[in-house]
This record gives C-alpha cells, sequence and structure tokens, in this order.
C-alpha cells in the first residue's frame, strides 16, 4: 500500500482534496475533515466495489477500505455532521419498524391512555 494517499471527501456540494500519510490515525482524518468544512462532529462513509454505502468510524475501518482501493485511484469519501447522519438514520430505522403505540403510565384506575403522537 502507498505511504500517502489523496481523498477526495465531499460534503453537500463542496470536494475537497486532501493528502494523508501513514501511519494513518482516524481521530487525526476525522480533526482534518472537521476544520477543513467547518462543521464539528463528523460521520465518514465511502460506496464500495458493490456499491454499498459502507461507515468508516475508525482507523481499522479506514485501513479496510484502503485495501480495497484500486491502484493509484483517489479514495472518495462522504462527510456528514453526524448529527444530521444520526438523525436520517434513526428516521430510516423507524420507517423499517412497525410502530406500536405509546401507553402513557397512569397512576389512577382509569384505562391507560394512548399517545396519540405515535399513531400512524
Amino acid at each position: 500500500l502507498p505511504q500517502n494517499i489523496t481523498v477526495k471527501a465531499k460534503y453537500g456540494d463542496v470536494v475537497r482534496r486532501l493528502q494523508f500519510h501513514r501511519p494513518f490515525n482516524f481521530s487525526e482524518i476525522s480533526l482534518k475533515l472537521c476544520e477543513r468544512f467547518s462543521i464539528g462532529r463528523v460521520h465518514v462513509s465511502y460506496v464500495d466495489n458493490d456499491g454499498d454505502v459502507i461507515s468508516i468510524s475508525c482507523t481499522e475501518e479506514f485501513e479496510e477500505a484502503l485495501s480495497c482501493l484500486p491502484p493509484d485511484q483517489n479514495f472518495r469519501i462522504t462527510i456528514s455532521k453526524f448529527e444530521d447522519s444520526h438523525q436520517v438514520a434513526s428516521v430510516a430505522a423507524l420507517q423499517h419498524t412497525t410502530p406500536t403505540p405509546a401507553i402513557e403510565h397512569q397512576t389512577s384506575a382509569s384505562p391507560p391512555v394512548r399517545n396519540q403522537s405515535l399513531q400512524p
């Protein structure tokens, strides 16, 4: 594997080229991405050879992604704010489950009250 890697990082409509050098440290890479795009915590992902979107959250995953990269090809990653990606993941997870109505706890002997805000 090469000692240097060129990364094309995309955040929204902005694409930046960055150089990283071995040994890679994902915490340092994340910090550099935050600085370059002027955002807080980042979520990093890439599209693998099968077309799947793969998240990267540590140095080991970063190295694994690079090991699948063809020689002389830039590594393309997508950046999103950590909060945005977490919210999107939560919404996607909710869409794939059948919501069950929440029942509020009551201390009286009256029947339970359904929380109407969670009704489909």
